[in-house]
């Protein structure tokens, strides 16, 4: 692949141009408006106030979220979870912390890949109205698998990869979300032929 040169003129104004960049502070969001954020298996984050954002399709084998003068594209395989998040914590001590990590976690289904069946296990901190459902990468809704109020502690659900009629669906990649009081968690799992 052949580089063209950039001009030596361009380079001289583009570089001062990049530093002021730099130095001006970027609007951060606002805490009280809800967040889409897209974590990365390199342990890269990308966080996109809801407000900001025209548009969230699939398209192929990418995520592409489309801003007013911008868009970005994410390929599914670099994708750990997507997640949206309704507010934020102002904590400033560590040991005040630790109860909003051990209150709600999604665990990666076992096993991933898999075929027929896969396990979904979850804890949570408190009792209320559990939903877990199963997503196709466009978007619809493959299967609802919990729907309802459970207790605190550990789950597991079972998914057969059939919707709800009981037909097998396509290999491929599928979300699974998991919604409680508060808060939601999604992880991506793949299924084999």
């Amino acid at each position: 692949m052949r580089r063209t040169p950039i001009p030596r003129a361009f380079r001289l104004t583009l570089i001062p141009a990049v530093l002021l960049a730099l130095l001006i502070p970027s609007p951060v969001a606002r805490a009280e408006e809800p967040m889409l954020a897209v974590r990365l298996l390199d342990g890269g984050d990308a966080l996109y106030a809801v407000s900001e954002i025209d548009r969230v399709v699939f398209e192929g084998d990418s995520l592409l979220v489309q801003r007013s003068g911008a868009s970005e594209s994410y390929a599914l395989a670099a994708i750990e979870r997507i997640e949206f998040l309704w507010g934020f914590s102002s904590i400033d001590d560590p040991d005040d912390a630790a109860h909003l990590v051990k209150a709600f976690h999604l665990f990666q289904n076992r096993p991933n890949p898999f075929t027929p069946v896969t396990k979904i296990g979850f804890e949570l901190a408190q009792a209320g109205r559990v939903e877990l459902a199963i997503y196709s990468v466009d978007g619809r809704l493959i299967r609802t698998l919990i729907n309802e109020d459970r207790q605190a502690g550990s789950h597991e659900a079972i998914w057969d990869g059939c919707d709800p009629e009981g037909k097998k669906v396509a290999s491929g990649v599928y979300f699974y979300k998991l919604a409680a009081p508060g808060i939601a968690e999604s992880r991506r799992m793949i299924l084999l032929p």
